[in-house]
């Protein structure tokens, strides 16, 4: 009889001190919730509340971050990252935002097809077909100017020079140089090839202008090289025949040439340095100011559903390579970030330079730009909306 009374006593003992542990348990997932969510901040605490949520989810799998911002098609808006900004210019206006879509500043404009351009010096606006150019740094105008002509294309490096090449009576196009703070520097006629595009490389001491020489029998591309005087100083014609619209260049003043099939590299004292030549090129683009990311097809092994994601330091070296479904449309990335966006339209996949996949995001609309905002958040713009998420 005793012996029962003592094993009685014995199990609830075992079974009060089991409830101490697990009350002791659920107060410590609570505890190491809270402070991940608050960030050490210990005041409001709501106890039954953490203890809830530990019951709940004692994993506790985080909730993905989506903000969605409308906007109307009809203001014809463009999208770019300054500042840890948002920005959005329309033919009314350009406007801040921030990573939640709210307005935190504007500044009225009148443009006909608004263009940005962005680096570490400030924010380039241009209105393409028109001809006026704003440098904003920080929160206001520096310095506008109007051009002779409408304008074709522009750009901006970190240092603030501004290149614009515009329509000029009499000549294919003009391009002109201004310095950071909005003074003509020089102008530079040009009289036999159509433009393309020209900028300021990031070594600062010369301007690439990227032509098309339509003279001959067929279109080639045609490089010409001028000092920050205008001067020209270097050409050169990669291949007779053949045009290479998109133009790279990496924080070294390296730079490549593409089209369809073919990647040219080139030094910063314009000698070729290797040669790449593929089935189909779809995209490319520069990831993380070293390398060059390219979208390539390789049927060769009987993978026709393929697209291989190349990225290739300025040696020529493949450093990594990794396969996704489907056709690439296009190619995004930050010199200021370690990710690139790779868009076959109605899915992004996001990647490092060591080609690890970091996450995806599905769109039931055509995913026209994504902006890379950090290494975990991104803007995903579709034609009359911008979703702010987290890379999962």
């Amino acid at each position: 009889m005793q012996r029962e009374k003592n094993s009685t006593k014995d199990s609830r003992i075992s079974g009060f001190l089991l409830f101490l542990l697990l009350v002791a348990v659920i107060v410590f997932i609570a505890y190491k919730a809270y402070l991940k969510s608050n960030e050490g901040n210990f005041t409001n605490i709501d106890i039954e509340k953490l203890i809830s949520k530990a019951l709940d989810d004692s994993e506790e799998v985080e909730e993905k971050k989506i903000v969605e911002v409308k906007y109307e098609i009809k203001d014809k808006p463009y999208f770019e990252v300054y500042n840890d900004w948002i920005i959005k210019c329309t033919i009314y206006n350009v406007t801040a935002l921030d990573r939640n879509g709210r307005e935190q500043w504007s500044i009225p404009l009148l443009l006909n097809k608004p263009m940005l351009k962005t680096g570490k010096s400030g924010l380039l606006i241009v209105d393409i077909g028109g001809r006026n150019i704003y440098f904003i740094k920080d929160k206001n105008i520096k310095w506008q100017k109007a051009v002779d002509g409408d304008i074709i294309n522009a750009d901006i490096n970190d240092d603030g020079y501004v290149t614009v090449v515009h329509k000029m009576e009499g000549y294919k196009a003009l391009v002109v140089l201004f310095d950071p703070e909005g003074q003509e520097i020089f102008r530079r006629y040009i009289a036999e090839t159509f433009v393309i595009s020209s900028k300021v490389l990031p070594s600062g001491n010369q301007v690439i202008i990227n032509c098309l020489d339509v003279s001959g029998a067929s279109a080639s591309s045609y490089i010409e090289f001028t000092d920050l005087l205008g001067n020209p100083f270097a050409a050169l014609v990669p291949e007779e025949g053949r045009m290479y619209s998109l133009l790279l260049t990496l924080n070294d003043s390296t730079f490549s040439l593409l089209d369809d099939t073919t990647i040219i590299c080139y030094d910063k004292n314009r000698e070729k340095t290797w040669e790449n030549e593929y089935e189909r090129i779809y995209a490319g683009n520069v990831l993380s100011g070293k390398y060059f990311i390219i979208a390539v097809k390789d049927d060769s092994d009987g993978r026709s559903n393929l697209t291989d994601i190349l990225i290739i330091n300025k040696n020529g070296q493949e450093i990594c390579k990794q396969a996704i479904d489907g056709e690439v449309y296009n190619i995004f990335s930050s010199s200021d970030h370690d990710i690139a966006a790779i868009n076959n339209e109605r899915e992004v996949i996001f990647i490092n330079s060591k080609g690890k996949i970091l996450g995806r995001f599905s769109s039931i609309s055509d995913i026209q730009k994504v902006l890379i905002l950090s290494n975990n958040e991104v803007a995903i713009i579709t034609k009359d909306s911008m979703t702010i998420t987290e890379i999962k």
